[in-house]
């Protein structure tokens, strides 16, 4: 057991290194600029101004080189200060934790609720409407099945075309 949580934490680990040069990679080609967000969009700002905050806030530096310094700091536990309020990133989570937890415990609380009461609807019900309602509204909740109608959905439509 033990050697299996290890093989998942090392997965895990890895996983969240992978997407998160993904989630920054893709954050650093979009287009536009922090800095205009920043100076606003008056379109005074001179180009010296503009330039030292790329310098300030290292966006003069190649993508890997700021990627490994955002990680280094995370690693220790630095998340960083805001850039539009110039407050601490962990002092904004901290204000909302509390509220965010609330919401993520009723939505456990109402979602255990309902899957209880329904399957004990459909149990005894069984192989009746009732539980066959319940086993369709459970079929819709699942996004793979959701996934799987879409494609059948594509892929029907390609065949219909074909047929005519």
């Amino acid at each position: 057991m033990l050697n299996y949580l290890m093989k998942r934490l090392i997965g895990s680990v890895g996983t969240l290194l992978g997407l998160s040069v993904i989630v920054y990679v893709a954050l650093s080609t979009i287009p536009g600029s922090v800095i205009g967000s920043i100076l606003g969009a008056e379109g005074s700002n001179s180009p010296e101004v503009v330039e030292q905050l790329r310098i300030e806030f290292g966006l003069d530096r190649p993508w890997h080189e700021q990627f490994l310094g955002w990680l280094s700091r995370v690693l220790v536990g630095d998340i960083g200060t805001s850039w539009v309020s110039g407050e601490s990133v962990a002092a904004m989570i901290g204000q909302r934790l509390a509220l965010t937890a609330q919401v993520a415990v009723m939505a456990l609380l109402v979602s255990v609720s309902l899957a209880l009461g329904l399957g004990v609807l459909a149990a005894a019900w069984q192989n009746r409407w009732p539980d066959h309602l319940v086993r369709g509204l459970a079929l819709v909740g699942d996004p793979r099945v959701v996934a799987e109608f879409q494609f059948l959905r594509v892929d029907s439509s390609v065949w219909i075309c074909f047929l005519l």
